[in-house]
């Protein structure tokens, strides 16, 4: 696919920073539709701008919980969705109680695939009353790196300032910031020794902040992009590659930017590579991990980026 030079954006910047309801059942949520319907319970319509866009969440209506926002969580999805929810409002705490029990590793790996930015984030249980308790609740505390933070998301906001006012299609979003992204940064091969994984390479920062990143660290930069922009992406991560890369919304489906492997040929080359590319081309030479134990597969990335971005599938 041949690089599109976008008009008037060819300079790139220097390193500085309604009620929808959503289906319900017995069975499980969001699988049959009720639209426009607002089935009886106690509910939470999500507002966010980005992330489950008009979906209802359930709230636990026990008596021991009021005046609390005690969530229902039915899955993995719906737990790293909720929570990716509240960091991005920079939210402190977020309770919730199980309607199954859940695979909290899996539901890591999912959260993983939407943080842009470092947070802390620590688990808990709360008993209802704390003497002879009737009831209990979840938790979970998060804890901030507000300087870091600040720095990624100013130098995103300078990398997209001039596309939030222009007419430009997603797509050419995309390579836009792609482009700027690549020239910024260099892989940081030093820090493939770092077998703790703390190197700020390891992080969107590397790229923002330092210029030198590795696969992790591009891809959750891009997304930091890509989502100031408001389309939709999340990561993407292999044990078995020992890679990352991301899934992006364009041209009315899903396709697959590797930055970091584009970052080999891009100043060498007038075509892109590894920018939008299908499934099929990517795994010619990706791998996802099998989806066993503690692993997600293709499709179970697929299937959540669905449903994280539900405009997506109206789409199709």
């Amino acid at each position: 696919m041949r690089k599109i030079l976008i008009a008037g954006l060819l300079v790139l910047f220097s390193l500085s920073g309604c009620l929808k309801a959503i289906p319900v059942d017995q069975e499980g949520p969001y699988t049959i539709d009720h639209t426009g319907e607002v089935p009886q319970g106690r509910y939470d319509v999500n507002t966010h701008p980005y992330y489950g866009v008009g979906y209802i969440f359930d709230l636990d209506d026990s008596p021991e919980f009021e005046g609390l926002d005690v969530y229902v969580v039915h899955n993995e999805m719906e737990l790293a969705l909720l929570m990716a929810i509240h960091i991005d409002m920079l939210a402190y705490d977020f309770y919730y109680v199980e309607d199954r029990a859940l695979d909290y590793d899996k539901a890591d790996l999912y959260l993983n695939a939407l943080l842009v930015n470092e947070v802390d984030i620590e688990a808990g249980q709360v008993d209802v009353p704390e003497e002879n308790p009737t009831a209990s609740y979840y938790t979970y505390t998060f804890t901030y790196e507000f300087d870091r933070t600040q720095t990624v998301e100013n130098t995103i906001d300078e990398w997209t300032y001039d596309l939030k006012s222009s007419n430009y299609s997603d797509h050419e979003k995309a390579e836009y910031v792609l482009m700027t992204m690549l020239e910024a940064v260099v892989y940081d091969d030093a820090a493939l020794n770092d077998e703790a994984r703390e190197d700020d390479a390891f992080t969107a920062l590397g790229v923002f902040n330092d210029g030198q990143a590795v696969c992790n660290g591009y891809s959750q930069a891009y997304m930091g992009l890509l989502k100031d922009l408001d389309v939709p992406s999340i990561m993407v991560g292999s044990d078995k590659d020992d890679h990352a890369w991301n899934m992006v919304y364009v041209d009315s489906q899903w396709s697959y930017v590797d930055s970091t492997w584009e970052d080999d040929t891009y100043a060498t080359s007038d075509y892109w590579y590894y920018f939008l590319i299908d499934r099929q081309t990517l795994e010619k030479d990706h791998h996802c991990d099998s989806g066993w134990g503690d692993t997600l597969d293709g499709n179970d990335y697929a299937a959540f980026a669905d449903y994280v971005f539900p405009q997506t599938k109206s789409a199709q």
